[in-house]
């Protein structure tokens, strides 16, 4: 019996969730370099990303908004329990 060379040997793939990113401006640029990947590659996306920059902005800003009323009586140093 021949042993397939192709089908034991591990293929070589790009683990997305072992990349490394923080937030700031390196974050910024891996975010937007990879929505330009995807819109050049797929075409039918370029239908979709102004819809989804628009709505990605506003769940962000209602994200920010909710977090700044909850955050204050949270924590260590918040309300005290009664």
């Amino acid at each position: 019996m021949e042993k397939d060379i192709a089908r034991d040997t591990p293929r070589a793939e790009i683990n997305m969730a072992r990349i490394p990113v923080d937030g700031g401006i390196a974050g910024l640029i891996f975010a937007i370099g990879t929505m330009a990947i995807f819109v050049v590659g797929i075409p039918a996306i370029r239908y979709m990303l102004p819809a989804a920059v628009v709505l990605g902005c506003g769940l962000a800003v209602v994200f920010r908004l909710v977090r700044h009323e909850t955050a204050a009586g949270a924590g260590i140093f918040g309300r005290r329990p009664r």
